[in-house]
C-alpha cells in the first residue's frame, strides 16, 4: 500500500515537471518569436558619420553623403542656418530620416589660395598701401594684403615690391607688381599774402587773393592761423599761412593785419562799391574778354590820375577811393584803385610791393593778374612812369630789364610770387 502510493506520488510529480517545462518552453519560443519579428519588422535607427568636410565656398555636402551603410530611407537636412560656407569652422547640423533627428558636424575648410590681378602704381611722395596694388581678387573667404618687404621710401624711380595676399584661412599667394616713386622734396609756394588792414569790429578775408601752387602735388592743402588777432582791438598782429603738400614738406609765409578805428573821412565799404561799379559800367562791356577788361581798367587809370608823391597807406580801400574820387595819389593810390577794379570784375590778381634797395627808398606797389583761374600770371603796374611803355600785363623779364636801367624800381622778392610766362600776351 504505501509502494502504490509513493510510485503515484512520483509519477504525478513527473507529468508535473513535464507540464512547466513544456509551458518554459513555450513562454521562451514566443519572446524569441517576438524579437525575431521586432528585428525584422520593427523600426531601426540608421548608422551616419559623425562629421563631414566641405570647401569654403562650395556646395553642401548631400544629405546622404552622412550614411554609414547604404539604406533605401530618405534622409534630408533640418535648419542649416548657422552654418558660415565663407567661414572656415565646425558647425552643428541636424539631419532628419523617417521622423527622426540625429545631429551631426560640418567643417568648413579652406586649402585654396587666393587668385589676384594686380596693376603697376606710380605714387607720388608717399608709399601706397599693399591693398592699392589689387584690381581684383578670388577667394572664398575674406582676404587681405600686406607688402612681403616694405618698399624704399627713398629710392626714386622703379622698384619691384611683392604682395602677399592672405585669406581668413591662412593660405597664401605671393604676386609682384612695379612701383614707380616720384619723391616730392619742393615745399608749396604760398603766393598773394599781403599785410591787411580792417576796422573794429569788421571781418577779414584770410584767403582773398591768396594762391597755393605745387610743383607735384595740384591741391597743397592750406593752414591759416589767425589765433592771435583780435578785431576787437586796436593793434598789429600777425597771421600765418602754412602749405602743406601730399608729400608733407611745407612753407609758411606771415604777413601783418592792421586793426584800426575809423577816421572822420572813413567812407563805407558799400559806398565805395558803388562809386566804382558806376565807373566801371561806362567802361566795360559784358562781351569783352578779361584781357580788354584789364586793359580798360589800366587805361581810365593812366588817363585820369595824376600822380602825387604821398598817401595814407593804411586802408588800400580808403586809398582807392581817393584816387577814384579826387584822382591824384601815389603809387599806392594807383595799386589801390586798380585792385578795387580787379576784385569788382572778378578778376584774379594779387598784391605785389618792392623791396627796397636800400634804407630810405621809395616804397612801390603794383599787381599780379591772372586771366585764367591761377594758371598763368603777369604785371600790371598804373603807376605812371617817364617811359611811355605800358605796363599792363607784361612778364618778369620786361619788369627785370625796365628795373635794371631804372634804380631797380621793381625789385622784390621773388620767391613769394608765382613766376610769368616767358612770352608777352
Amino acid at each position: 500500500m504505501n509502494y502504490y502510493s509513493d510510485n503515484q506520488r512520483s509519477k504525478k510529480q513527473r507529468r508535473k515537471q513535464r507540464t512547466g517545462l513544456k509551458v518554459l518552453i513555450g513562454i521562451l519560443s514566443a519572446v524569441l518569436l517576438i524579437l525575431v519579428l521586432v528585428l525584422l519588422f520593427g523600426e531601426k535607427k540608421i548608422s551616419l558619420h559623425p562629421e563631414l568636410m566641405m570647401e569654403a565656398g562650395g556646395a553642401f555636402p548631400a544629405p546622404e553623403s552622412f550614411l554609414a551603410e547604404k539604406t533605401d530611407k530618405q534622409i534630408a537636412y533640418g535648419n542649416t542656418s548657422a552654418v558660415k560656407p565663407n567661414v572656415p569652422g565646425v558647425y552643428d547640423v541636424m539631419l532628419t530620416c523617417d521622423g527622426q533627428e540625429y545631429a551631426a558636424k560640418i567643417r568648413v575648410v579652406d586649402t585654396v589660395a587666393p587668385m589676384a590681378t594686380l596693376q603697376d602704381i606710380n605714387a607720388l611722395g608717399n608709399i601706397p598701401e599693399a591693398e592699392d596694388f589689387v584690381v581684383s581678387v578670388s577667394d572664398a573667404t575674406e582676404v587681405t594684403a600686406s607688402y612681403l618687404t616694405e618698399p624704399d621710401k627713398n629710392k626714386d624711380g622703379d622698384q619691384t615690391v611683392t604682395i602677399v595676399l592672405t585669406d581668413a584661412a591662412g593660405n597664401t599667394t605671393q604676386l609682384q607688381a612695379k612701383l614707380t616713386l616720384v619723391i616730392d622734396r619742393e615745399a608749396p609756394v604760398i603766393a598773394g599774402v599781403a599785410d591787411k588792414t580792417v576796422y573794429l569790429g569788421e571781418s577779414v578775408s584770410y584767403l582773398s587773393g591768396v594762391t597755393v601752387t605745387d610743383d607735384m602735388d595740384p591741391e597743397p592743402a592750406l593752414d591759416v592761423d589767425r589765433s592771435a588777432v583780435d578785431l576787437t582791438k586796436v593793434g598789429e598782429y600777425t597771421v600765418t599761412y602754412t602749405a602743406t603738400d601730399a608729400s608733407g614738406n611745407t612753407a609758411v609765409v606771415s604777413c601783418t593785419l592792421k586793426v584800426l578805428e575809423k577816421k572822420d573821412y572813413y567812407v563805407p565799404y558799400e559806398t565805395i562799391y558803388q562809386e566804382v561799379d558806376a565807373i566801371l559800367a561806362d567802361i566795360i562791356r559784358d562781351d569783352m574778354s578779361l584781357q580788354n577788361k584789364v586793359w580798360a581798367v589800366y587805361v581810365w587809370i593812366r588817363t585820369n590820375c595824376t600822380y602825387v608823391n604821398h598817401s595814407d597807406k593804411e586802408d588800400w580801400m580808403q586809398a582807392a577811393h581817393v584816387m577814384m574820387t579826387e584822382g591824384k595819389g601815389d603809387c599806392f593810390n594807383y595799386y589801390a584803385l586798380c585792385k578795387l577794379m580787379l576784385d569788382r570784375l572778378g578778376i584774379q590778381n594779387m598784391d605785389v610791393r618792392k623791396v627796397k634797395n636800400y634804407e630810405g627808398d621809395s616804397d612801390h606797389y603794383w599787381s599780379l593778374v591772372s586771366l585764367d583761374g591761377g594758371n598763368t600770371w603777369y604785371h600790371v603796374d598804373t603807376t605812371p612812369r617817364t617811359n611811355p611803355a605800358s605796363f599792363c600785363l607784361v612778364t618778369d623779364q620786361f619788369m627785370d630789364e625796365y628795373s635794371a636801367a631804372n634804380g631797380n624800381c621793381f625789385n622784390r622778392d621773388k620767391s613769394l610770387y608765382p613766376a610769368t610766362p616767358e612770352d608777352e600776351l
